[in-house]
């Protein structure tokens, strides 16, 4: 388990600038806005499995946006699946958006403009996704983005825990990682 970012680490005051600091090196370049003005928290953990990354997010209210500046400051070209495991939040990309609740899924396109916004303390598990990967499904895949895949039945109910499961052997070291 590699920490990426903790801002109990960091002095009180500085805590969010480092949140949207490390968000950027992390993932990709971020507009980070933040709901509250108290003592901010925000943690990562990151694992590598071969060419896909994953993560366990988890922090305060904040709004996270991606936007045309920052996509032509960098950009993987990754597919980013979401599963919700505490909190709810509100996303956003092109002409569609959805309000996530916990056990919920969805995807973002790091290509295109996106916000999460997010209210509440929360969790999220990431996973990021080469698109080259995912061959000709990317364009399938960005195409339904931001859109809710309900955790509470079909599909969605049985690979949310499986993630879960997969970040917690990742999380516990009983499942490698790999380069």
């Amino acid at each position: 388990m590699a920490v990426l970012v903790d801002t109990l680490h960091v002095p009180p005051g500085e805590r969010f600038e480092c949140w949207h600091e490390a968000a950027s090196k992390i993932f990709f370049p971020l507009q980070v806005e933040r709901s509250q003005r108290e003592p901010f928290f925000g943690r990562v953990l990151g694992h590598r499995l071969g060419p896909v990354q994953a993560f366990r997010v988890s922090g305060d209210p904040n709004t996270c946006i991606r936007t045309p500046r920052g996509i032509g400051q960098g950009d993987p070209e990754e597919l980013q699946l979401h599963l919700v495991r505490k909190g709810t939040c509100r996303v956003s990309q092109q002409d569609r958006a959805s309000e996530l609740v916990p056990g919920d899924l969805t995807t973002q396109d790091s290509s295109r403009p996106y916000t999460i916004d997010i209210d509440e303390p929360f969790e999220l598990i990431v996973f990021n996704f080469p698109k080259y990967l995912l061959g000709p499904h990317a364009d399938r895949i960005s195409a339904r983005t931001a859109m809710r895949i309900a955790g509470d039945s079909g599909l969605a109910a049985r690979v949310g825990p499986f993630l879960t499961g997969l970040l917690d052997g990742l999380d516990e070291g009983s499942i490698a990682e790999s380069d």
